[in-house]
């Protein structure tokens, strides 16, 4: 049970930060694996899933390793930070040597001071 609630948590999140892709292949992916249809225990349906958002397949399926789940959804958020705020480039695999708290130290800054077209003053 606690599983397939987890299960369904990361999903959302996911889901949540799809919001651009509204009626795309991948949001019907997602709706059918949230729904409990067979995609939901499909390895290539989540494969799938899981490249598309950039994050490892084992995000959907080691529901027990909550400190990755922690990992991946902080790099999820500040990503989408990121994007919001126009910012392009960075250096992703410094990124991924951050704690999760750090990258949501970092997104709450980006959010906050990176509006798009700031100049700063």
């Amino acid at each position: 049970p606690g599983g397939a609630d987890e299960f369904a948590r990361r999903v959302r999140v996911l889901q949540a930060h799809a919001i651009d892709e509204a009626g795309s292949e991948i949001e019907d992916l997602l709706r059918s694996v949230l729904t409990g249809g067979k995609a939901q225990s499909d390895p290539s349906t989540l494969n799938a899933i899981a490249t598309h958002f950039g994050v490892p397949v084992g995000y959907l399926l080691d529901l027990g390793d909550l400190g990755l789940a922690e990992r991946i959804e902080a790099q999820i958020d500040l990503r989408t930070a990121l994007t919001e705020s126009g910012v392009l480039n960075v250096a992703a695999r410094s990124l991924g040597q951050l704690s999760p708290e750090e990258l949501q130290a970092i997104t709450r800054i980006i959010r906050q001071h990176g509006e798009p077209g700031d100049s700063g003053g």
